[in-house]
């Protein structure tokens, strides 16, 4: 036998948590509504209850919908950490993104290496600094310096670095085991919430890392706790210690970046004699095979008798830009050829009047 869904009970008006509107009519001492007895109430359908799959789902008049069954905190847990550490944005910026793309393999290696080295350093750092502080906080409001202060926020934004870099290694290894792509995986994770937090700490981290070698330096008398000198001289060390392992391990990773950026090509500017021996001409409608030639460097379209530079290699530019851009260097804006280099019997563009 069903259960009444109305009781014989004193009428009273609902209103709707969400938005204070009147729902509708309802009596007090209403049971619990079974999805096969859900009717349509209300005044004119304001609520009306709806069955889906068993649960019983109740439409207010604010467009708010309530349904018989909650999910569970940890999968609301799950989700909420997915999204701080992962994005789906096509914005990737991130210069990390661009050394895994330009070598995967060795870019695996520096991630896992700097990630691993940071993340036990700041471990040992935090641990250490939070037993030492523990034992003679009191004894450290002596020093000139309020180096104690200095060693607890330094541990607290340490602290906060740590999960991350684990994350990132873990999401790392699950790639490398699945045999998934490693940019679409660092280029995800760069563009998170928690990595754009981690280098927002890290740059204040910087900042204070700085403060606390000023500190360090003139601190003063600190007889009365010499412990705390030297456990800030000891975290000092093992911060600049990890930046000379991050960037030996990049030298070492990555040698053809080192060797690219001294094989490029010196910035020369041409002589002032170099540039005046460079032919002038007029423009004229016929010059050019192509209609409407503009200038490469001030993307304006030549005009009538305006005075064009012509280059060895063959390409033209209005005269002002051409020596604007000469003197800074001497190689043509489209081609990079060098103006000393001789003339480029494949670019002949001009007609002759």
């Amino acid at each position: 036998s069903r259960r009444p869904f109305l009781s014989h009970s004193p009428i009273r008006s609902k209103v709707c948590p969400c938005c204070g509107s009147l729902l509708w009519p309802s009596m007090a001492g209403v049971d619990t509504i079974n999805a096969a007895d859900a009717p349509q109430l209300g005044v004119g359908g304001a609520m009306q209850g709806q069955e889906s799959e068993g649960v019983v789902q109740t439409s207010r008049p604010c467009g708010r919908t309530d349904r018989g069954s909650t999910r569970h905190p940890w999968q609301v847990l799950s989700e909420a950490m997915s999204a701080f550490f992962s994005s789906n944005s096509e914005n990737h910026d991130d210069p990390l993104v661009d050394v895994v793309r330009r070598d995967p393999s060795a870019a695996s290696r520096f991630i896992r290496t700097v990630m691993v080295f940071s993340g036990v350093g700041s471990v040992v750092v935090c641990i250490a600094c939070a037993v030492f502080l523990s034992l003679f906080w009191r004894r450290c409001a002596v020093c000139d310096r309020p180096l104690r202060w200095w060693l607890l926020v330094h541990t607290s934004l340490q602290l906060a670095q740590i999960p991350v870099r684990f994350v990132f290694l873990v999401k790392m290894r699950r790639v490398e085991t699945v045999g998934g792509s490693l940019e679409a995986c660092v280029a995800s994770f760069t563009a998170s919430p928690a990595w754009k937090i981690s280098k927002n700490v890290s740059l204040f981290t910087y900042g204070w890392f700085v403060l606390g070698i000023v500190w360090a330096v003139n601190a003063g008398d600190c007889t009365a706790c010499p412990g705390v000198y030297r456990m800030t001289i000891a975290v000092i060390v093992q911060a600049v210690a990890r930046a000379v392992v991050a960037l030996a391990c990049f030298r070492l990773l990555f040698p053809h970046s080192e060797q690219a950026r001294a094989e490029a090509p010196k910035v020369e500017a041409a002589g002032p004699d170099q540039i005046a021996q460079l032919p002038l001409l007029h423009y004229w409608s016929g010059l050019f095979s192509e209609s409407g030639a503009s200038c490469a460097v001030c993307l304006c379209e030549y005009e009538s008798s305006d005075m064009l530079r012509r280059l060895p290699c063959g390409h033209h530019f209005h005269r002002k830009c051409a020596d604007q851009w000469l003197r800074r260097s001497k190689r043509c804006p489209l081609c990079m050829r060098a103006i000393d280099a001789g003339q480029n019997p494949c670019c002949k563009t001009t007609k002759v009047q």
